[in-house]
């Protein structure tokens, strides 16, 4: 009888659930914005993960003969052709799989540390709380760019390295939300009645609070992926980020400033690029936001 009634709870729950993703998806389905940013980011990863067969030549090739050296964009070079020779269009593909690949594990590890700091500080509370939120004050009043430019003078610049500094020095606002949101929920009923049946600190911040703040993570997951972006091109363009003959969307800015006056096409297509993902990821989170807001959903 005991096992038929958890089945039963268990099937209500996943049936509620259900319910609630298919409502969300219906709300962000209906922001037009959000679903064309979408479809672009799609279709921008896709084309960074095909970049080796879809390249029309390799990115690194140079071509030093009159012919090649800062063609401007036709059928042959769809973005032009640098003052080496290379194809633009080739070292962007090329480069969105760089830029792409940073804001997606940076992110990834900045919403990890976040979390967790986040969680342990509401979870444990007194000194350990207060120790955790004075860091993260602490390092929320250094620049983080110029500590991202300190980092990284300190070690060898690398894809890697830019990787792991961004994600390291990015996690700050998510501790603050999820510490928030963790707080609010302790005084919910369904954490009241846990705590009543001897549920643990741990179990119930795992099995009970985390889920519900799923939503939260979600869409800062999605704006921190943005921001590694916008760290990442800035990183390169002064130097400090991909180092030659790789290619990412901001050291090719940087290349194509030195040349803006005779080539202005090498600015203005990674410029386009990394504007319009910034932008788009920013629309998608916007969407998130509203879609998965338990207030809209009621």
């Amino acid at each position: 009888m005991e096992t038929t009634r958890s089945q039963s709870s268990y099937f209500v729950l996943r049936s509620a659930q259900q319910s609630l993703l298919k409502l969300s998806w219906l709300r962000f389905r209906r922001n037009r914005l959000a679903i064309i940013s979408l479809s672009l980011l799609v279709l921008m990863s896709a084309a960074a993960l095909l970049a080796p067969q879809i390249a029309p030549y390799d990115p690194n090739a140079i071509d030093l003969t009159p012919e090649g050296i800062l063609q401007p964009p036709s059928s042959q070079h769809l973005f032009g052709t640098d003052e080496l020779g290379r194809d633009a269009f080739s070292r962007a593909l090329f480069g969105a799989r760089i830029s792409l690949s940073v804001g997606f594990i940076a992110s990834g590890m900045a919403i990890v540390v976040g979390v967790l700091v986040g969680a342990t500080a509401a979870v444990a509370g007194g000194w350990v709380d207060n120790l955790l939120m004075r860091l993260v004050d602490i390092l929320l009043s250094v620049p983080l760019f110029f500590l991202i430019m300190i980092s990284q003078t300190i070690m060898t610049p690398s894809i890697f390295t830019v990787m792991a500094i961004i994600g390291a020095t990015s996690w700050m606002d998510v501790a603050r939300l999820v510490r928030g949101d963790f707080l609010s929920l302790q005084s919910a009923d369904y954490v009241t009645a846990a705590v009543v049946t001897g549920a643990t600190r741990t179990r119930i911040a795992r099995r009970h609070i985390l889920p519900n703040v799923a939503n939260t993570i979600i869409v800062a997951a999605t704006l921190r992926v943005a921001q590694a972006i916008l760290t990442e091109s800035a990183l390169s363009f002064v130097g400090l980020g991909v180092q030659p003959p790789d290619a990412s969307w901001g050291s090719m800015l940087q290349k194509g400033l030195t040349r803006l006056l005779d080539a202005p096409w090498l600015v203005w297509f990674p410029g386009i690029l990394i504007s319009i993902t910034v932008l788009a990821f920013n629309f998608v989170g916007d969407g998130l936001r509203d879609a998965l807001d338990p207030r809209q959903l009621a």
